[in-house]
């Protein structure tokens, strides 16, 4: 059980997990001079990155290995003390319990028992109910139906390890290197392991390469360790660029819950980095995935003043994406936001820009906007702001066309129409270098905001002469008395 859920380990989790151990055991014997003596599954304890690490020291004992061959314990197990405050004779070497030495080597033969117990339902090869007598019988019968249970690539080790030699036993460096840890997602996990360790241009090329690994890793595993691991490089803005697919590869698989507890107090500081300008980039590439994966509240708060900043940047490949970013994310960000921060920003960028092509991808970001913006804003700002264009080059022109034939159809009267629309397309139609089919597009565009136009006057007409029609027929009498006939005040008062 991990944080609360309890779960079946895969082989990925359980190989990672024995070569922790196997790894805190090299530390224990190469570093503090440490005999565990009494690695058992009890002592093993997985924390919420599904790390396993080593516990259970009560037995734990310092050799000087120059002596140790003259240090000698005698074994014994006292029926009247509880057994979880005794060495588990199930996983204890022989050569301790039925010799009396104790050596580095004891917990080599406890890592098979180990092992062993982790795919077999947590049991021992070993079965010896702490009877020493049933251990001499136990000891003899290590038959391959013991190890019936265990991944083919592991049973040699396994076997190796449980050599009644301990000489002849592997050593945890050759353990480390067998078949059984020989794969990419083993692999993948020990570099991240020991990434801050590698050169920046080998970290560069192991991000690169590793989206075509992530698919094959269990959710469990990409959650509580991958993810963890990754987060932990964003502090090296260098790498960033490389680093961020990755961990977006990964949130697509987490629910709006688990991303803002585990991957969003990560990446925040990520939203300010402006250098290098491909982080900005990755970041915006990925903003409509962050927009569903956060609450409404913190997107406000959190995520949107990464795209403010974007939009004042002044890299144009960098303000390029944050104009195809704002349409993907325009209808569902708090209008006030869209009117006071966004668009103000896209129309700034829009007047002051110098590139042509980021001129157009203004535009085609404002027209994206259009449904989410009020008929006053696209009446009174959008509509000067491209009459006030001087550019007269043919797409920036086309694009314009779309805009204005979608406003002057959608959001805008007829008087708006004739008066503000219809003169820009025609001062555009006969001033820029048009082609014959652009011209002719021109064309269509200006008949069909006419016809809207003569349409909603010929109803506006009608409308005038309906009333006027039915004002003079309130005169009944047609003498102009206001409809009351032949009435004579003097007569009737009478």
């Amino acid at each position: 059980m991990v944080d609360g859920e309890q779960f079946e380990l895969d082989d990925l989790e359980t190989q990672k997990g024995l070569l922790q151990v196997t790894k805190g055991l090299e530390f224990l014997h190469q570093d503090a001079k440490i005999v565990h003596g009494n690695l058992v599954p009890a002592s093993i304890l997985i924390n919420a990155k599904g790390d396993w690490k080593l516990g259970g020291f009560g037995f734990a004992k310092h050799i000087n290995y120059t002596s140790q061959q003259d240090e000698k314990v005698r074994f014994e197990h006292d029926y009247q003390m509880p057994s979880h405050t005794q060495q588990d004779l199930d996983y204890l070497a022989p050569e301790f319990v039925l010799e009396g030495k104790r050596m580095f080597a004891n917990d080599v033969f406890s890592l098979a028992c180990l092992a062993t117990a982790v795919y077999s339902e947590g049991r021992s090869p070993l079965d010896c109910r702490n009877d020493v007598g049933a251990y001499r019988r136990e000891i003899g019968r290590l038959t391959p139906d013991k190890f019936t249970k265990l991944p083919d690539h592991l049973v040699p080790s396994v076997r190796s390890l449980l050599t009644a030699n301990p000489a002849q036993r592997l050593t945890l460096a050759q353990f480390q290197g067998s078949k059984y840890f020989d794969n990419v997602l083993v692999a993948t996990i020990r570099y991240l392991e020991a990434i801050v360790e590698q050169p920046q241009e080998q970290k560069i090329a192991f991000m690169k390469g590793l989206p075509r690994v992530l698919g094959q890793f269990p959710d469990r595993v990409l959650r509580r360790k991958i993810l963890p691991a990754l987060i932990d490089q964003t502090n090296d803005h260098s790498l960033l660029p490389f680093t961020l697919p990755n961990i977006f590869k990964i949130v697509e698989k987490l629910s709006a819950k688990e991303f803002v507890s585990l991957a969003l107090p990560g990446l925040k500081p990520a939203f300010s980095i402006m250098d290098p300008p491909q982080t900005s980039m990755v970041l915006l590439e990925n903003l409509e995935l962050l927009q569903k994966k956060t609450p409404a509240p913190v997107f406000k708060s959190d995520v949107m003043p990464l795209l403010y900043t974007a939009l004042l940047s002044t890299v144009p490949q960098v303000q390029d994406k944050a104009l195809q970013a704002v349409p993907t994310i325009a209808e569902s960000v708090d209008y006030a936001d869209l009117k006071d921060q966004v668009f103000p920003r896209v129309q700034h960028l829009y007047s002051k820009a110098s590139v042509l092509s980021l001129k157009i991808r203004a535009l085609i970001c404002l027209h994206g906007m259009l449904k989410a913006l009020d008929k006053g804003t696209v009446a009174d700002k959008l509509l000067p702001m491209l009459k006030r264009t001087k550019t007269r080059e043919a797409g920036v022109v086309m694009t314009m066309l779309v805009m204005y034939e979608e406003i002057g159809l959608k959001y805008v009267d007829k008087d708006t129409v004739a008066k503000e629309i219809l003169p820009q397309l025609w001062a555009q139609a006969v001033e820029a270098q048009l082609k014959v089919e652009q011209f002719d597009k021109f064309m269509g565009v200006v008949t069909r905001l006419t016809d809207k136009v003569k349409e909603e006057m010929r109803k506006q007409l009608a409308g005038l002469q309906r009333i006027e029609e039915q004002t003079a027929n309130l005169d009944i009498g047609g003498n102009g008395n206001g409809g009351w006939g032949d009435f004579n005040d003097d007569e009737d008062i009478a």
